[in-house]
């Protein structure tokens, strides 16, 4: 590739061919402003946001396959009222 800028990155490679550690925890997928849809996954979970319910119910979280416990359900719709009812009380920059 030319003339393509300094870009930060983080060398994924070594994982990619060698099964070494994955250097990153976290991978945004998409933010869309203009149709309110979003997804990042951190670690075992991924959360999906649509404003519009046209793809996703709103904001849900998602496991692993395979990795679903009989409670798992429960304990999600927990998580998820608490992080809905949670106020941010500090923004750091």
């Amino acid at each position: 590739m030319k003339n393509v800028p300094q870009i930060d990155g983080v060398n994924q490679w070594q994982s990619l061919t060698l099964g070494a550690p994955w250097p990153r925890k976290e991978v945004l997928y998409n933010i869309d402003p203009v149709w309110g849809q979003s997804a990042i996954r951190g670690e075992r979970f991924k959360i999906m946001e649509d404003r519009n319910n046209t793809v996703y119910p709103n904001y849900e979280w998602y496991d692993p396959v395979g990795a679903v416990a009989p409670d798992h359900w429960n304990t999600l719709h927990e998580a998820r009222q608490a992080c809905l009812a949670a106020q941010v009380r500090c923004v750091i920059q």
